[in-house]
């Protein structure tokens, strides 16, 4: 999991990292949260390139959480369709934030699908700027997720690439 994080900080990040902000009294798992919301909703943002940098940092520094990677995105990242390592770094980072505000649940299945959704969001703002870069395969995901089966239609996917539970 250590390489395709590093992997991904490198497509992302073209310089240093952004340290916390010493004035802010938030804490960094407030602020992990903050920050994955605001992707979700503005993933071209002008700030998104250092939010996506400072949580990777974030997420490699950190003790406390895990990412299981694993490849349940169809065609992202291994046929780099538009937006690629965005995309998967916001399933990353959504498995992420859902973790910090359910710290109880730990099981695959749920944090996988949640990583699903905030990159479903993410995706959803890339196509409403630029329908060019649709996926398919996510198009599919989203209908799903409007009819209520995102979680069922996940299931098997998550536990045969994600090693069960």
């Amino acid at each position: 999991m250590r390489n395709l994080v590093s992997l991904i900080s490198l497509i992302l990040a073209s310089g240093l990292a952004l340290a916390a902000d010493p004035s802010s009294p938030e804490k960094d798992s407030e602020r992990v949260v903050r920050l994955v919301a605001t992707l979700e909703k503005n993933p071209l943002g002008v700030e998104a390139a250092q939010s996506r940098k400072w949580l990777m940092q974030w997420l490699e520094e950190t003790k406390d959480f895990s990412i299981t990677v694993c490849e349940i995105l169809g065609p992202v990242p291994s046929q780099s369709p538009p937006n690629s390592a965005v995309l998967l770094a916001q399933q990353m980072f959504g498995n992420l934030a859902y973790q910090i505000q359910n710290p109880g649940i730990r099981d695959q299945l749920s944090l996988q699908v949640a990583g699903v959704e905030s990159t479903l969001k993410a995706y959803a703002v890339f196509v409403s700027k630029d329908p060019k870069s649709r996926i398919a395969h996510f198009d599919d995901l989203l209908q799903a997720q409007k009819s209520g089966s995102l979680h069922s239609r996940m299931a098997p996917v998550i536990a045969k690439e994600c090693g069960g539970n």
